[in-house]
């Protein structure tokens, strides 16, 4: 990655976690006028979201590993493919609004996006199941799986793409391979 590309993308991150700052300061600044118990106490109550964002904002994703393996061994058109997803990392950071995303490259499957979102995720380690129903007949192949976090107030949504080892999927008719008395 180019200097000038990771500048970028700092910039951009910053400039997304700007409306969070700007509500610290706000808050901030309406302490100090109104010098209350609330206002100190809304102060310090969004004090842990901006520490949050903060933790976003310096976590590194590109160390987490992701592995994905096919569940179905054999799949018909009409099936429906499993797939397994297993993301590691190395600090347990609590993640809210987890979304795993696999866009297949083929456009057959473009209106079939496969898609699973949790809502907290706080161990080392996650596996779960991605699902697409109603598989077509043909040949198709997946090689990026897409991740996005996000904080619970929609201050910062960031998404990375994990190029995969490519799992080529062969669905053949289901009258092809079965046979009939």
């Amino acid at each position: 990655m180019t200097v000038k590309r990771l500048l970028r993308r700092l910039l951009r991150s910053f400039m997304r976690t700007l409306p969070a700052l700007t509500v610290t300061v706000v808050l901030f600044l309406f302490a100090l006028a109104q010098g209350g118990f609330l206002a100190w106490f809304l102060f310090y109550v969004f004090i842990p979201v901006d520490m949050y964002l903060l933790l976003l904002f310096v976590y590194p994703f590109r160390t987490m590993t992701v592995e994905r393996t096919k569940v179905n061994q054999r799949i018909f058109a009409g099936d429906t493919l499993n797939l397994t997803v297993r993301l590691k990392r190395r600090w347990a950071v609590p993640f809210f609004l987890l979304t795993l995303i696999e866009r297949p490259d083929d456009q057959r499957l473009a209106h079939a996006t496969m898609k699973t979102q949790m809502l907290i995720w706080l161990t080392s380690e996650l596996t779960t199941t991605i699902r697409l129903p109603n598989m077509p007949r043909g040949t198709f192949s997946l090689n990026q799986l897409e991740l996005t976090v996000g904080d619970p107030f929609g201050f910062l949504n960031e998404r990375f793409f994990y190029p995969m080892r490519l799992l080529s999927l062969f669905i053949q008719s289901p009258f092809s391979s079965r046979s009939t008395i």
